[in-house]
């Protein structure tokens, strides 16, 4: 599954889609029918805390860890261009497909919600803004992810 926010590899999707939407642009893409399952990195970290100090769950216990909410890449890219203001046009695959780009990419995450009681609380488009708005907040860093993209 596929984590984003603070601090994530700026080659990596969304980073590039908020790096480059802010100057009005939009990276390389594959085709927009690829999808992942995109979960928000707090909610990762609340899944391990909660995992690690729960004490009446079976040893060695095995949990996916995502939003459980499949999204394509052409979803994240119309939510890019409408909360960055791109008026640019998506130009579908100029990134070549990797092997591991898939039509159907979710999570099952009914164990974890069931034996844990997690469940993410950031939807997509609130863990977008975030992101967005950490990186706004931190300039610094901004430019080395725009030096990188």
């Amino acid at each position: 599954y596929s984590a984003y926010g603070p601090y994530e590899d700026p080659q990596r999707l969304i980073p590039r889609l908020i790096v480059r939407g802010l100057t009005g642009e939009l990276p390389p893409l594959v085709d927009p029918a690829v999808t992942r399952d995109l979960v928000y990195v707090e909610d990762v970290c609340d899944a391990f805390l909660l995992a690690a100090s729960c004490t009446n769950q079976e040893p060695g216990a095995v949990y996916n860890v995502g939003s459980g909410v499949q999204t394509t890449i052409g979803e994240a890219v119309a939510l890019a261009r409408r909360e960055l203001a791109i008026a640019a046009e998506p130009v579908w695959n100029t990134l070549p497909g990797r092997s591991w780009d898939a039509r159907t990419w979710v999570a099952d995450n009914r164990k974890i919600r069931q034996q844990l009681g997690w469940q993410p609380r950031h939807s997509f488009e609130q863990g977008f803004r975030l992101t967005r708005d950490w990186l706004c907040a931190h300039p610094a860093l901004l430019a080395r992810y725009q030096a990188s993209s």
